[in-house]
């Protein structure tokens, strides 16, 4: 990556990058890396930080070294000194991360970023977010023959013992890990008007493709568009980097929105109630979190998910705990979220999960769970918060953003 003083010079740069890049797009023969932009959530206001934003990654351990360019921009190095790309304060919630360097590389570097600081989280799409961003907000903005590239990614990791910290990447192929499991891996490109009108019955089909792995929003200025994956990455095919970086903040507002509504739902807590006949009671607010399996995990399948996330700590859902078997059909986690270090406390079953937070624990968290057990662990599910729709909850705000 080049060089870079100040936030307006890095803009400047990857506006002309982007440009570059357009132009050998659509001679099918690219130069260079693509620009990819890595959304990164942090919650200042509960850690404390309260925006400083170099003080956040103070726990890096000698991964990656961070350097102050101005008030809204970070420089981040890798250990050996190489630039591996820029920091971007957008808001009190987001950074974005950008980089020109090779997806192979930068993909393994980010998420370990992220997990080397309590602040940060990356962004969480799920196949319920990515349903509802397709439905409200861009089907109704392109015409019916714009093309539309779409993946999903579902692997069951849980059908067998846990072998290894994985990341959502393949498991091993040897002899000793093998364990034939369900899995789909597939993209489609279609004009905007047939996917329309095959998405929900292919998910209905088959429910494996509601675990959606990314989505193109095409630009609404030139051609080509903006991938967004599950993780927040967002890689630019279009050529305008000025498209690239609206549709991101978009994104984030509206990610944003959702996850604060979330918060004030969720987060249990007492408030003192005087009784009219003397003394004094309390009032519990707080909704539960329910995640419901249409088809039911089987009892394998569950303790090698609670083996895996709680006991040894795997994978991306960032959770750690002590579970308690009251049978084996009925478990209680008394956990932490390792995203800020809240409790989190869950009754697991086959057949459901529930979540309850206490203030101060992230919204993102919910996000995250919901992203990784759609992929990871059962794609079919129903997600409510109190009695209502996780979904509904994203289609209202989508609809009362776009009036």
């Amino acid at each position: 990556m080049q060089q870079v003083r100040s936030r307006e010079e890095l803009l400047q740069y990857l506006k002309a990058y982007s440009e570059d890049r357009s132009q050998e797009i659509d001679e099918r023969k690219t130069l260079a890396p693509l620009l990819k932009t890595y959304v990164i959530e942090t919650f200042a206001e509960s850690s404390g930080v309260k925006g400083n934003y170099p003080d956040i990654f103070t726990v890096q351990d000698h991964f990656c070294q961070i350097v102050e360019l101005d008030d809204a921009l970070l420089a981040v190095y890798s250990e050996d000194q190489m630039l591996m790309g820029y920091l971007e304060k957008i808001s009190d919630r987001f950074l974005l991360f950008h980089t020109t360097e090779k997806a192979e590389q930068v993909d393994k570097f980010v998420p370990q970023l992220v997990k080397r600081s309590i602040y940060l989280d990356q962004l969480w799409l799920s196949g319920l977010m990515f349903n509802q961003l397709w439905e409200v907000w861009i089907a109704p903005q392109h015409q019916d023959h714009r093309y539309i590239r779409i993946s999903f990614d579902y692997h069951d990791r849980f059908a067998g013992p846990p072998l290894s910290d994985e990341h959502l990447d393949a498991p091993a192929e040897s002899e000793e890990s093998f364990v034939e499991t369900r899995s789909t891996k597939a993209t489609l490109n279609l004009q905007k008007a047939v996917l329309n009108e095959v998405l929900a019955k292919l998910q209905e089909t088959l429910p494996s493709f509601r675990a959606i792995s990314a989505l193109r929003f095409p630009a609404f200025n030139g051609i080509g568009g903006h991938d967004f994956f599950y993780n927040g990455k967002v890689t630019n095919r279009s050529n305008s980097f000025l498209d690239h970086y609206q549709q991101i903040c978009d994104v984030c507002a509206n990610y944003a929105a959702i996850t604060e509504t979330l918060e004030k739902m969720v987060w249990l807590d007492a408030e003192p109630n005087r009784l009219s006949v003397g003394g004094e009671g309390y009032c519990l607010n707080g909704l539960p979190v329910q995640i419901i399996f249409k088809d039911p995990l089987s009892i394998d399948k569950l303790q090698y998910f609670i083996k895996h996330t709680f006991e040894l700590g795997y994978g991306p859902f960032r959770l750690w705990g002590n579970p308690i078997y009251i049978n084996e059909n009925l478990v209680h986690v008394y956990g932490l979220d390792l995203h800020l270090w809240q409790e989190i406390y869950l009754e697991l079953t086959p057949e459901r999960f529930l979540v309850i937070l206490p203030p101060g624990t992230c919204g993102n968290t919910i996000h995250r769970l919901v992203t990784n057990i759609q992929m990871a662990l059962e794609p079919n599910i129903d997600v409510y918060i109190g009695n209502r729709l996780y979904q509904d909850i994203i289609r209202q705000h989508l609809l009362e953003r776009r009036k």
